[in-house]
């Protein structure tokens, strides 16, 4: 009696072994269906996550026009801060590769009263055409109804190219200017420069009277400079002006580390007056040796 207890107690105990290590050894049948589950997995949450995406897409929609005219201003910034940095680490590892040095202004020249600073505009060649002398008469309508219209805004425009072609009529001498002195000069002038933004083709400008007062902030001079190049450069193009580009122009009086490209101009003494005092208030506490030193606003 005792010896049949004692041998089903070992057969029990064989069986549970035996089921148990069966458990645990992994053959081609339970490999596969492990397989079946994760593949569950994953088109589960491939399922989700597409809802959870297209629910976020929704909700950012939904939210309203001054947050999204909020959002495109920061992603403006961010990707000119992101596009410097490149430009500024690109510029830096040239350097690297060829042995230079960035040429250095002498320390006394910051020193200098206001009124001291060698500034100077090139004289072009007498060739160079006018803006008042090949714009057309019905250029802003034009303007108006051109896709460009859509990218650069209409008041800053009018009231840029209305200034240019009004200096051609009535100023004999054509300057070289760079791009950053044309900037100077429509900040002078209190121009409503328009305010950076992002669409569906890149980057565009709005008109300021457009948008509201809480994205109606100073604009920085890299972005100014920006904005006025590709500008007069699309203008050109647009209207078939043929003015005049120039380039390698020197303005290493304001501490500017490398030559400037930009567009010849009749100008008159008040209107290069108006840029030099502009860039030299801009430049008498930081020189312009690197983009960083263009991320300011001009200041009165």
């Amino acid at each position: 009696m005792f010896a049949a207890g004692i041998a089903s107690l070992v057969g029990a105990a064989a069986y549970a072994y035996s089921y148990n290590l069966g458990r645990f050894r992994f053959n081609s049948l339970q490999r596969q269906e492990c397989l079946h589950h994760f593949q569950d997995v994953e088109a589960w949450a491939a399922h989700w996550n597409d809802i959870a995406d297209t629910a976020a897409k929704d909700a950012h929609q939904l939210r309203p026009a001054s947050f999204q005219e909020l959002w495109q201003v920061f992603s403006c910034e961010w990707a000119d801060g992101a596009r410097c940095l490149r430009i500024f680490q690109a510029f830096h590892l040239a350097l690297a590769a060829h042995g230079a040095m960035l040429p250095e202004v002498a320390d006394q020249d910051e020193d200098l009263p206001s009124d001291e600073i060698n500034f100077s505009i090139e004289r072009t060649p007498a060739h160079a055409a006018a803006l008042g002398d090949v714009l057309p008469i019905d250029w802003y309508p034009r303007w108006l109804a051109s896709p460009l219209c859509k990218i650069f805004g209409a008041e800053f425009v009018f009231e840029f190219v209305s200034f240019l072609a009004t200096e051609s009529d009535t100023c004999i001498s054509v300057f070289a200017v760079s791009w950053i002195e044309l900037a100077a000069l429509a900040f002078a002038l209190r121009l409503p420069h328009p305010v950076p933004g992002v669409a569906a083709q890149g980057q565009i400008w709005w008109d300021r009277s457009s948008v509201s007062p809480a994205l109606d902030h100073e604009v920085t001079v890299a972005l100014r400079v920006r904005f006025i190049s590709r500008f007069l450069r699309s203008f050109t193009t647009h209207f078939d002006l043929g003015l005049t580009s120039v380039s390698d122009l020197d303005r290493s009086s304001l501490g500017v580390a490398t030559p400037l490209r930009g567009m010849a101009f009749p100008l008159s003494d008040r209107s290069l007056r108006l840029i030099g005092d502009t860039l030299q208030a801009f430049t008498a506490s930081r020189p312009i040796r690197t983009p960083n030193d263009l991320a300011r606003p001009f200041r009165n």
